[in-house]
């Protein structure tokens, strides 16, 4: 996508953006077939030599095919020692330091929590505040970095906290991420645990979550193009569905029988959050300069 939007005119970005959730589409619905049908017994590996060749096939491409200073401002070479010092120059250590920290804390507490000790004991209450205080020294650092005398490229800039509707796109793929990412693990499981399923049936029952995520976001751009609809009021049906869809996942019992109507809650929690996650990403171009788009990239969750 960052290439996309790097080399791609405004007017064609829904197009190369479609095309490039297609793409994603098809593999989200192969992976889990092959996966499945490839993670078990002793050729479990063959899931990672498998990426080998297709990765040298793209890796090929990119370096014949891409301008040789694309997106770089300054004209020594990439590979140069002065590219790599002022790389690592600007390179926010503290910053990345500090989000990692209090992301791997927050998780641990919300992970081990009434597993290991509950909210109220001494270790919860630890690694809440110890989360805290790493997340509000990310905040401060941030904005202390974004200051000109800084060369520091900030993670975070400073002028993302006043953009709003980038705050709102921020805040989408949180929780549009948050679910999708939980399922992709909870389904599979409940799936083989529960049901027995082999990893192969596993990843099939999955399809219609993961398989409609991906197509559903390319249906959102191609609609917000064709038919000029804003991006707020699709934003907002995506999010109605998938929380719907989310819901409904939630009712279900916990037997060792899926019903049929578990596939529609997929198709529907699917469908909400692909038509979200699509939105977020299209909308980025239209809201930022062509230089932030990289930056902010990098923030939104891909389901």
């Amino acid at each position: 996508m960052l290439c996309v939007y790097q080399l791609v005119p405004k007017d064609k970005f829904a197009t190369f953006s479609s095309l490039v959730a297609v793409t994603i589409a098809l593999a989200t619905i192969t992976g889990p077939i092959i996966g499945g049908a490839l993670g078990h017994d002793k050729i479990w590996r063959w899931l990672f030599y498998l990426n080998l060749p297709p990765g040298a096939i793209v890796l090929l491409l990119a370096l014949v095919s891409m301008p040789p200073h694309f997106a770089q401002k300054r004209s020594e070479p990439i590979f140069s020692a002065k590219s790599w010092k002022y790389v690592l120059w600007r390179l926010d250590l503290p910053g990345i330091l500090l989000l990692l920290g209090g992301s791997l804390v927050l998780v641990t507490v919300l992970d081990e929590t009434n597993s290991h000790f509950s909210w109220s004991s001494a270790k919860a209450i630890a690694l809440i505040i110890v989360s805290a205080v790493l997340w509000s020294g990310f905040i401060v650092w941030e904005i202390l970095a974004s200051n000109e005398k800084y060369r520091t490229k900030p993670v975070f800039p400073r002028y993302f906290f006043s953009n709003w509707p980038l705050l709102g796109i921020f805040l989408t793929s949180f929780l549009v991420g948050v679910p999708y990412n939980s399922m992709i693990v909870y389904l599979p499981q409940r799936f083989q645990v529960l049901l027995g399923d082999s990893a192969l049936m596993a990843g099939a029952r999955l399809l219609g979550y993961s398989g409609v995520t991906a197509f559903s976001s390319t249906f959102a751009i191609i609609i917000s193009t064709k038919l000029r609809v804003p991006f707020l009021p699709i934003l907002i049906f995506g999010a109605m569905i998938g929380i719907a869809g989310t819901a409904l996942l939630s009712t279900l019992p916990l037997s060792n029988e899926w019903p049929a109507s578990g596939y529609g809650y997929e198709i529907l929690a699917g469908c909400g959050m692909g038509i979200a996650y699509g939105i977020s990403m299209f909308a980025l171009p239209y809201m930022l300069d062509l230089k932030d788009v990289r930056e902010c990239r990098s923030k939104i969750n891909p389901p």
